[in-house]
C-alpha cells in the first residue's frame, strides 16, 4: 500500500514531500480513518487564476482516503475537464459562512478539514470560525501555509508580519491566531476561562508552516 507521501508525488501535490512536506505530518494524525467512511472538505483547489490548472491534492486525497466522501472548494472557476471523479466541487469564497454552514450540514459535519486557500489570514481565520462547529467530535481543522503570517511584501501589514510577536495592523495574523488557541488547550481551570470561546479543543499540533487542531472526543 502506498504512502501518503508516495501518492502526493504521483499526483503532483505541493504537500509532498519534494515541496512542502506536508504528507508525513498528515499520515500521522490520519492513517487511522485511511479506509473509514469519513467526510472531508479542503478549502482551495489550486491552479490559481488559471481554470485548467489545480486538482492535484483533490486527486490525492481521493485515492487515499477510497472511502471517504470528499469535498473542495474555491473561489475560482474551473473547467469541468479537471474535475475528479467522486469529489464535489463547491464555488464558494472560503468566508462565505452562511455557504460553509450550508455545506457542512450537507455532509453532517466534517471529520477533517484542510486549508488551502488563500493564506490571508483574515479568510484563514474567518474560515476557521465559520466550520469549527462542523467539525466532528475526534477531527481535525488543519492550516497549510502558515509562514504566509509573516510575508507582509506579499500579504501586506493588515494581513502579516515578520515580527511574530506583533498581529497584522488590522488583528491577529493566522499563526498568532492559532497560537493564541492554545491558550484554550490549557485554560484557567479555577475559572473556566476560555479566552477566544473554543473549550472543545484538545490538542494543537504544530510542525514546519502546519497546524493541527483536534477537537474533543
Amino acid at each position: 500500500m502506498k504512502t501518503l507521501d508516495e501518492i502526493a508525488i504521483k499526483h503532483g501535490t505541493d504537500k509532498s514531500s519534494l515541496f512542502h512536506n506536508y504528507a508525513v505530518n498528515y499520515e500521522h494524525h490520519f492513517e487511522a480513518m485511511r479506509d473509514q467512511p469519513i467526510s472531508f472538505l479542503e478549502l482551495g483547489w489550486g491552479g490559481h487564476e488559471d481554470p485548467l490548472k489545480g486538482g492535484e491534492s483533490a486527486r490525492a486525497w481521493r485515492e487515499y482516503f477510497s472511502k471517504a466522501k470528499i469535498a473542495i472548494i474555491d473561489n475560482e472557476e474551473k473547467d469541468p475537464s479537471t474535475m475528479v471523479k467522486d469529489v464535489e466541487f463547491v464555488l464558494v469564497s472560503q468566508d462565505n459562512a452562511k455557504e460553509l454552514h450550508k455545506l457542512s450540514e450537507g455532509y453532517d459535519g466534517w471529520d477533517i478539514v484542510v486549508d488551502d486557500a488563500s493564506h490571508v489570514s483574515s479568510l484563514t481565520i474567518a474560515s476557521f470560525k465559520a466550520l469549527w462547529e462542523h467539525i466532528k467530535p475526534g477531527g481535525y481543522y488543519v492550516v497549510e501555509d502558515l509562514h504566509s503570517s509573516y510575508h507582509a511584501h506579499w500579504y501586506t501589514l493588515d494581513e502579516a508580519n515578520p515580527n511574530p510577536f506583533m498581529n497584522g495592523r488590522k488583528g491577529l495574523t493566522a499563526m498568532n491566531f492559532f497560537k493564541r488557541l492554545a491558550d484554550e488547550v490549557s485554560y484557567d481551570k479555577l475559572e473556566q476561562r476560555y479566552w477566544l470561546g473554543y473549550p472543545d479543543i484538545e490538542s494543537i499540533t504544530f510542525y514546519r508552516d502546519i497546524v493541527f487542531v483536534r477537537k474533543k472526543q
